[in-house]
């Protein structure tokens, strides 16, 4: 993405807006922090790294393997910085709002497969665990992946949010709805372009859209007397 604000700090002092590309020459040895200005509908980028004493990035581990880091490259004479979009997605009840856990959600993009090195899934500032299989309803802590898809449990207390879903076509789809509720009777349709969510099913009350955020509603259960 071209033409994207940073602010570049250091040792000593050192502190420099950017705007990318852009060269930089001559950086004294030590700890740098590269930060991004907000990108609308892209996770925050602020990433850490380490020039040598020959001026250079320090782009490998001492036994010679590389730095890998979800936001950026690492070259010996180049950063490059790896914008990745964010989406949330919440689960209420649809008569109060009220945060609901138990409810299976799962992702699929339908025109082509996700970036598995990207990918992150998060709850505030705790990244969910990939795992093979989620247990039960209860397992708030882990998510699952496949080449197209994506599966989590809500925790009834935090949005989760998925970081890095490449742009294209989706659908998400409740597989399991919370203990007492409907699972709800729709999937939800959306397009990502640019970082942007782009509601392209039609207009639910088991749904709502504000910017990059998707709420998925359900309707507690009646019970029946005779």
């Amino acid at each position: 993405m071209a033409n994207c604000a940073f602010t570049l700090t250091g040792p000593g002092g050192f502190s420099k807006t950017l705007t990318a590309p852009e060269t930089i020459a001559n950086l004294a040895k030590g700890e740098y922090t590269l930060t991004e200005t907000a990108v609308k509908g892209y996770a925050p980028l602020s990433v850490t790294f380490s020039v040598d004493e020959s001026g250079y990035v320090v782009a490998n581990h001492p036994d010679g393997s590389p730095i890998e880091n979800n936001n950026c490259i690492f070259a010996a004479n180049k950063v490059t910085a790896i914008n990745r979009s964010q989406i949330s997605v919440d689960k209420q009840d649809i008569a109060d709002s009220a945060e609901l856990a138990g409810a299976t959600i799962k992702i699929t993009r339908t025109d082509g497969s996700l970036n598995a090195d990207v990918l992150e899934v998060k709850r505030g500032e705790t990244s969910l665990t990939k795992a093979d299989s989620l247990e039960d309803n209860a397992d708030y802590g882990k998510y699952t992946q496949t080449s197209d898809t994506i599966t989590f449990v809500s925790d009834g207390k935090n949005k989760t949010d998925i970081i890095g879903l490449p742009d294209g076509e989706y659908i998400m789809e409740e597989v399991a709805a919370p203990d007492g509720y409907n699972k709800v009777s729709t999937s939800f349709t959306f397009t990502i372009k640019n970082g942007q969510v782009t509601q392209t099913s039609a207009v639910s009350e088991e749904y709502d859209v504000s910017d990059n955020e998707i709420v998925m509603k359900d309707s507690i259960k009646e019970n029946g007397f005779c």
